[in-house]
């Protein structure tokens, strides 16, 4: 019964939103949209596409025999046949970046972050589950590349990893240091995945990376504190990561020795996902409302919907208010990201096709 009540199994939604809902127009194709980060000044933005479904296993997992069979037969031979993608976002139109210098057999990009550099190309640092070069052994790593924006293309960098990643979610970078959550201890096929899951563990955490000593990483939030450590964001000297399972958002305060202190708890009624900045000292929060119709989605996404969710937080007052909620493919199911810009609230799904635009917000 409480795992019930933790998932909103009762929660009755009201579906409300900011503004007129559409899907974004684009100039390519894609599926997954789990991340996006708008440029400051908001005349761009970047997002992360994998259609996750298409290399899970039936059990819903991404991991286990029949996934190595599946990443082998995905293996490309030029970056035009990657599964995964970058995209650009500029008016209202969503384009494909090309990857130029990427290594890698595969690319199964999960959170972004974009840092904006004076005088320099826009750089992304970016999730990457990728797999070695035979598919059957999974990767954790952030890949960096540099935006030219006219062309439409990043440029590899190259890829920071290390013994702490062990199942990584979102990064988030100011100046030098990397910070790098992992959602999960336990990898799905163990017993104590399920135990972490549904009983609420608290065994997720975030590292900590010198990106000047070569990435360099420490456990800076170690487990006991984040049920499930997912979406990250900063914002000077403090870092908000999203507890899934916790249906909370955590305040860190990072003090001159680089140290994280718990701060403030921000209570939800959704299992928070990713999270963005925007003006009037909002973070926004995008989520899922109910735990186990998400569950059910991930095993059927195309013929299941699934509730979405998006949500500021005042981090002035600490007040929350819904801006969007919907029962499920209105205009798309199970959101991941949502992302200010002006009056458009931009959203993306874990499974569906496009990037939603809901026009006509105001605060």
């Amino acid at each position: 019964m409480k795992t019930l009540h933790d998932a909103n199994f009762f929660t009755i939604l009201v579906p409300h939103s900011a503004g007129v809902c559409s899907i974004l127009p684009t100039s390519t194709s894609f599926r997954g949209v789990e991340d996006i980060h708008s440029s400051g000044d908001g005349s761009f933005f970047v997002a992360t596409s994998d259609d996750r479904h298409l290399w899970m296993n039936s059990a819903g997992n991404f991991a286990g025999n029949e996934i190595e069979a599946v990443r082998i037969s995905k293996m490309r031979s030029t970056n035009d046949d990657l599964q995964g993608k970058l995209l650009l976002g500029v008016g209202s139109i969503v384009s494909n970046l090309k990857l130029i210098y990427y290594p890698w057999a595969d690319f199964h990009p999960h959170g972004i972050y974009l840092l904006e550099i004076p005088d320099s190309l826009p750089r992304v640092f970016v999730v990457n589950h990728r797999s070695s070069s035979d598919g059957k052994k999974n990767i954790e790593s952030v890949s960096i590349f540099d935006l030219d924006l006219d062309q439409q293309t990043a440029r590899y960098v190259r890829d920071i990893t290390d013994k702490n990643f062990r199942s990584i979610n979102d990064v988030v970078v100011s100046g030098t240091e990397m910070w790098v959550s992992n959602w999960r201890f336990y990898p799905p096929e163990k017993f104590f995945h399920m135990v972490e899951i549904y009983l609420q563990r608290s065994w997720g955490y975030v590292v900590r990376c010198d990106l000047n000593r070569s990435g360099e990483c420490t456990i800076a939030i170690p487990p006991g504190q984040v049920a499930m450590a997912n979406g990250l964001m900063l914002k000077n000297d403090k870092l908000f990561v999203a507890g899934s399972v916790g249906k909370n958002v955590l305040e860190f305060v990072i003090d001159e020795d680089r140290n994280a202190k718990l701060s403030r708890t921000f209570a939800l009624d959704l299992l928070p996902d990713n999270l963005s900045l925007a003006p009037n000292n909002l973070l926004v929060v995008a989520g899922h409302p109910k735990g186990l119709a998400f569950q059910a989605h991930a095993k059927n996404p195309h013929n299941v919907p699934c509730p979405c969710s998006v949500k500021t937080i005042d981090l002035k007052t600490g007040e929350t208010e819904t801006i969007h909620t919907s029962e499920g493919g209105d205009p798309i199911s199970a959101c991941t990201v949502g992302v200010l810009m002006g009056d458009e609230l931009l959203m993306g799904s874990v499974y569906d096709s496009g990037i939603a635009v809901c026009t006509g917000y105001k605060k």
